[in-house]
């Protein structure tokens, strides 16, 4: 019979491994780069944090909800189930929302966008080959251009601020005349053959790309006074026609005079009417995401509450409580395998998979694969046959006190919130800081994974840390590993740069979490570990995350990204020191003796009672049972 318990056994775990790795699979394919794709919708930087911070505070509000629901009608699989469900259809719905602008997709295809674009470049090399100074002729984008007006021709032209907006095709046509035009013409070196003044005078202005050097499209001050000067004096008739009309000497351009500020009327009109069609169609996008993702969440976010709570239930009634949390390193091999994978997929797909869809969906298609998979082993997760009774109103009032009498408690709890508000503008704001850099998909994902696998050995190495340094020197240095890579992103010089320092995520992450779980691991009563480790997570990840999201934003769009992550690490910093202060200094109350932790194994009860020794005193030395265990360990 304890043969055939085993064999049970050892195949819930497998389907509870295959489980997180596949699910954690699906979440590392599309939630670390979904800010990116809020981006390509056309939200701005202030939308993109009210929405993380209205899906952490919704999952705050509806996670208890569902978890009374489903412990009063004992329905925890079909909750869990139906939670997984929502969340796959929540985040797929998001592929139906129309874009702002579908330009704003275009330009995300780097790869082949660049390709056409150099194409269309080279075809105009010998244009920049020949005596004409450089700064006339620019490539032509497929956007309009401003151009100043040749003399002789009858194309329609509308006003534009800096100058004359025509069509594509008008710009091609002039700018086919003016090739032909220097087959034959060249600037006066020869005075005898001297170019044409519409030769001269036309100068397509090129749209500039974000991710192409500032050198290709930025003119010279100096060589446009000196072809001013140049059309002065060897074609006075057309200067005189172009009396109105001056050089602007910044942009290369031809631009009016106050002679035609009248026209300026009917263009303001129009760009007001734009702006505010644009405007309308933001808040339209913004409000169906807004909406799309809080009841996404309200249905989901009590999924990873329950199969935890059920899982750990279920250990518990085969006696193997030991094999709880080796699901986290299946989680990171999740992350490590596909946050990579997916960047890679798409690296090497063509830019649009099929009319107007662009590669970025391979993020949700993997993710709905994954999920898929997901959905299915779940029917097979070890859960609680009889799930043990929910934590009271009572219990969760006791862990809230224990919290408060404590300096030592309160240091770790503002810990956890702190790091959560820091961490959310990493989340949100790192990867559209790259993208703004002109990043392809490879480099973010390759940080996934590298995060991921910095965070992995920390899981074995922890304990050997917290004996050398303890439990508050891992808990400094986090802070403090946190501050150097924050400061890091804030000179970024290079999309790829961005890889490396994810080596410290073993201590701004993962260090970070299991210093403040392991605390409050120790310090709490019996029956009541894992609910204050719930309240050290709700100050992480929903609390924490809400506040540093929407803040995030905020700065982003204001200030600049820059600012933003100096900031974090800052803060970061300062509260580094701070906690080291009170750590040191603070006075604190005696803690109670976790019972529970009795029963591990003999050498962590001895580093406990170390430890507490050196945190303040020997604390126990009136407990009968820790002098029997002390003397037995002697």
């Amino acid at each position: 019979m304890g043969k055939q318990d085993q064999v049970n056994l050892t195949k819930s775990l497998a389907a509870a491994n295959a489980f997180y790795f596949t699910y954690n699979s699906g979440k590392a394919c599309l939630l670390p780069f979904l800010t990116l794709y809020f981006r390509q919708l056309g939200l701005s930087p202030t939308h993109t944090g009210i929405i993380i911070c209205s899906k952490a505070l919704v999952a705050l509000a509806f996670t208890p909800l569902w978890s009374k629901c489903a412990h009063k009608f004992n329905k925890y699989k079909i909750v869990i189930i139906f939670s997984l469900f929502m969340m796959i259809a929540s985040h797929l719905a998001l592929m139906l929302i129309p874009p702002v602008n579908q330009k704003s997709v275009l330009m995300s295809c780097h790869h082949n966008d660049s390709q056409s674009w150099n194409m269309q470049t080279s075809k105009q090399s010998r244009l920049n080959s020949t005596s004409i100074p450089s700064t006339v002729f620019h490539s032509v984008s497929d956007k309009p251009a401003t151009v100043a007006p040749s003399v002789g021709t009858n194309n329609t032209m509308s006003n534009n601020v800096s100058g004359i907006e025509i069509s594509s095709n008008t710009q091609t046509d002039m700018h086919n005349d003016v090739h032909r035009e220097l087959e034959t013409e060249t600037l006066p070196e020869d005075t005898n053959h001297e170019p044409s003044a519409y030769t001269e005078v036309v100068g397509l202005q090129a749209n500039k790309k974000p991710w192409e050097s500032s050198q290709k499209t930025t003119t010279s001050a100096a060589t446009e006074n000196i072809l001013y000067q140049w059309l002065k004096e060897k074609d006075p008739d057309l200067f005189k026609v172009l009396g109105n009309k001056q050089f602007d000497p910044n942009l290369g351009n031809i631009v009016r005079r106050s002679s035609d500020i009248e026209d300026h009327d009917n263009y303001d009109i129009t760009e007001t009417l734009f702006t505010n069609q644009i405007t309308n169609d933001v808040n339209k996008v913004f409000l169906i995401v807004l909406l799309v993702c809080i009841v996404g969440e309200a249905l989901a976010s009590p999924m990873e509450k329950l199969l935890d709570d059920t899982f750990f239930g279920y250990l518990d009634d085969v006696d193997n409580t030991e094999k709880y949390g080796q699901q986290k390193l299946w989680s990171l091999l999740g992350y490590v395998v596909w946050g990579a994978t997916i960047s890679i997929i798409i690296e090497n797909s063509p830019c649009f998979l099929n009319f107007n869809i662009s590669n970025y969906m391979i993020h949700f298609y993997g993710f709905a694969a994954m999920m898929g998979l997901a959905f299915l082993i779940v029917l097979f997760f070890p859960m609680q046959s009889t799930p043990s009774k929910e934590h009271g109103q009572n219990k969760l009032l006791k862990c809230v006190k224990l919290l408060c009498s404590d300096s030592f408690n309160i240091a770790y709890v503002t810990s956890m919130f702190l790091a959560g508000v820091i961490n959310a503008s990493k989340f949100s704001f790192l990867f559209w800081f790259l993208a703004d850099m002109g990043s392809s998909d490879l480099p973010l994902g390759l940080s996934v994974s590298m995060s991921a696998v910095m965070q992995i050995p920390m899981l074995c190495l922890y304990p050997w840390f917290t004996k050398k340094i303890t439990q508050a020197g891992v808990m400094t240095i986090s802070l403090a590993s946190m501050s150097i890579q924050y400061v890091y992103y804030s000179f970024l010089w290079t999309p790829w740069a961005v890889v490396p320092i994810e080596i410290l995520s073993a201590f701004s992450i993962a260090s970070l979490q299991l210093s403040a779980l392991s605390h409050a691991e120790s310090t709490s009563p019996p029956g009541l570990d894992r609910l204050l480790q719930h309240i050290f997570w709700t100050m992480y990840w929903q609390i924490g995350f809400s506040i540093g999201s929407i803040v995030s934003g905020v700065i982003y769009q204001t200030f600049s990204p820059q600012v933003l992550f100096r900031s974090a690490s800052l803060l970061a910093l300062f509260w580094a020191l701070g906690f080291l202060i009170i750590m040191r200094y603070a006075p604190r109350s005696k803690r109670r003796m976790s019972y529970s932790r009795l029963l591990q194994k003999r050498d962590d009860l001895e580093d406990d009672i170390d430890d507490s020794d050196e945190d303040g005193g020997d604390v126990f030395s009136d407990d009968w049972l820790v002098n029997a265990l002390k003397k037995d360990l002697d």
